[in-house]
């Protein structure tokens, strides 16, 4: 029978020379360390470089890395990790910028900082209109209608926030017409029958049999809105709530004629012709001045568009 030798508990003797080589080992070289990144977007990667060598022109990229992607309100924020010789930073998309980790330590704080950044922007060009941009005319009544609001104390004042709605509506219509050809003479409607030229305008940016439900929701939103702002010009004992809701709702109407209108000028999204994905996107060609466009599902790439010589 074999016996078993009892565990002495003892810890074996380790040659020094061995114990001393056992160490961690030294982090890997910046410039190396991409080839270890297991999910790579590559065309993502030379927007970022293209867009570092632009704005930040006296630093060399070592390494960078897509670390985070985040959809808020429709819109893509694509996070990333950018350490060159002489700093680090995070620069995120859509529209991109780039932030020093160095003032900026938290991305999340960072994201959210962009975020409202980027919104304020959009914020404030959508209401900053020349005389010679389309709706111009129309948003400036709509924010005179807004100041109004602000400043209404008695009804009458709140009356006079329907009229600059109404008003308002009526320009965009006046705006939007003169977009495209219309019927003139006896069919054409009045200049101020809303309803009518509410339904022309729509029923040609939105034309097709695809279409009948988002027709059918802008024009019901636009008559009711319409109804609404001109009760409220003629309502005695109007108050601040009822001037609120004709203040917005003028609003939601314009962004639902405009989202309307630019899917008529712009087209359906684009779909990828081989898989069919919508996550189509653009990255930027130094070499060549252009975009190339490509699909981030299958890896589907398009023809670059070059610009015209």
């Amino acid at each position: 029978m074999t016996k078993i030798k009892k565990s002495t508990n003892k810890r074996p003797k380790i040659d020094k020379k061995l114990e001393d080589d056992c160490i961690v080992p030294s982090p890997l070289p910046p410039d190396v360390a991409g080839d270890f990144v297991l999910e790579e977007d590559e065309k993502g990667q030379e927007d970022v470089l293209g867009y570092m060598s632009r704005e930040a022109p006296d630093c060399n990229v070592k390494h960078l890395e897509k670390i985070k992607s985040e959809k808020v309100l429709g819109t893509r924020f694509n996070v990333w990790d950018v350490l060159t010789d002489n700093r680090r930073w995070w620069v995120i998309s859509s529209p991109m910028n780039l932030y020093s980790q160095e003032h900026f330590p938290s991305l999340d704080y960072t994201l959210s900082f962009h975020i409202g950044l980027t919104t304020r922007v959009a914020a404030r060009d959508r209401t900053s209109f020349s005389n010679e941009e389309m709706f111009a005319l129309a948003w400036r009544k709509w924010a005179q209608a807004t100041e109004a609001y602000d400043q209404a104390e008695e009804p009458e004042e709140y009356q006079a926030v329907g009229m600059r709605c109404r008003e308002a509506l009526l320009s965009f219509i006046g705006e939007a017409k003169n977009s495209v050809l219309f019927p003139s003479g006896p069919k054409a409607p009045k200049s101020g029958d809303f309803d009518g030229w509410t339904e022309l305008i729509v029923n040609h940016w939105a034309s097709g049999s695809g279409s009948k439900d988002l027709r059918s929701y802008i024009i019901n939103n636009a008559r009711c809105v319409w109804k609404y702002v001109n009760w409220l010009t003629h309502a005695t004992n109007a108050n601040r709530y009822e001037a609120e809701i004709a203040v917005d709702a003028t609003e939601n109407i314009f962004n639902g004629f405009i989202t309307t209108y630019i899917r008529h000028t712009h087209g359906l999204p684009g779909r990828c012709s081989d898989c069919g994905s919508y996550k189509l996107f653009s990255h930027y060609i130094e070499e060549e001045q252009a975009y190339q466009p490509y699909c981030s599902a299958c890896g589907w790439e398009g023809e670059i568009e070059k610009k015209p010589d």
